[in-house]
């Protein structure tokens, strides 16, 4: 009996592997708005839950365009034509972490469009969750 428990719990270990950089579990990206706006600058805000030590925070922002709005959902297509903050990502571990982030050199009296991203990397992710409202 003795023998047959010793293998079941190492069987048990090997079938659930530790939690590793990829495994990163991320939810709940949310963008929320800017904060301390002046002509020239602004703090952006977020939140998301990250199960895991691995996710990195960051923003991605543009420039709106005089009298068009801004896009409904920030997601890869989007948002790889947008520009991310110098000095990010933040890591970020745990459930409704907030994070935020001051761009730099923001145009005087300029519309600008940003959002929360969250990925298990912070140089090559595999992983990649972008924050709605």
């Amino acid at each position: 009996m003795k023998k047959n428990l010793q293998k079941i719990i190492i069987l048990a270990m090997l079938a659930s592997p530790l939690l590793s950089f990829a495994d990163v579990v991320i939810s709940n990206v949310k963008t929320y708005d800017a904060t301390n706006v002046s002509d020239i600058s602004a703090v952006f805000n977020g939140s998301a839950d990250v199960v895991g030590d691995n996710a990195y925070a960051y923003f991605r922002y543009s420039k709106l365009t005089p009298g068009t709005k801004p896009p409904i959902f920030c997601n890869d297509i989007y948002g790889s034509n947008m520009i991310s903050i110098k000095g990010t990502p933040e890591q970020i571990t745990g459930s409704g972490t907030a994070f935020h982030a001051t761009p730099q050199n923001l145009a005087l009296s300029t519309i600008y469009s940003y959002c929360a991203v969250v990925s298990n990397s912070a140089s090559n992710p595999t992983k990649i969750k972008y924050g709605g409202p």
